[in-house]
């Protein structure tokens, strides 16, 4: 089966171009027993297309690894990944962290899995309560 070549690079393309490598990398990372995510990718119309892909192994929680690294940072523990909080009325359970941001680097999923920023101050006063 014969497909039409691209003839320019552009947000189509790119489209076309990310969910061909998706499924050819989705084949070869699941035979090495590895997890896959492409990521964002950056163009140029003259002909040029980069994207960012991520390999890690299927067993590993990225996102624990991430808070593992960076809880001490905030003055958390390993163990408060996950840790369920009240605020407002709602409850948040901690998940990760955004280290470039200044006034609300603590990410935390609500109960539907939206996921909410908040300060590091109104995380260590719930983590006060909790003991």
């Amino acid at each position: 089966m014969s497909k039409a070549k691209l003839k320019t690079i552009d947000k189509r393309a790119c489209g076309i171009i990310r969910r061909m490598m998706e499924s050819e990398l989705a084949l070869a990372a699941a035979e090495l027993g590895l997890n896959v995510e492409v990521k964002n990718a950056v163009y140029d119309p003259d002909g040029f297309v980069n994207f960012k892909v991520e390999f890690t192994l299927a067993n590993i929680d990225k996102q624990k690894v991430d808070w593992d690294r960076d809880c001490w940072r905030y003055d958390l523990e390993e163990t408060d990944y996950l840790m369920p909080f009240t605020f407002r009325g709602k409850k948040y359970f901690l998940c990760g962290f955004k280290t470039r941001a200044r006034k609300f680097p603590i990410l935390a999923d609500d109960e539907d899995g939206a996921t909410y920023k908040f300060p590091a101050s109104v995380v260590a006063m719930a983590k006060a309560e909790n003991r």
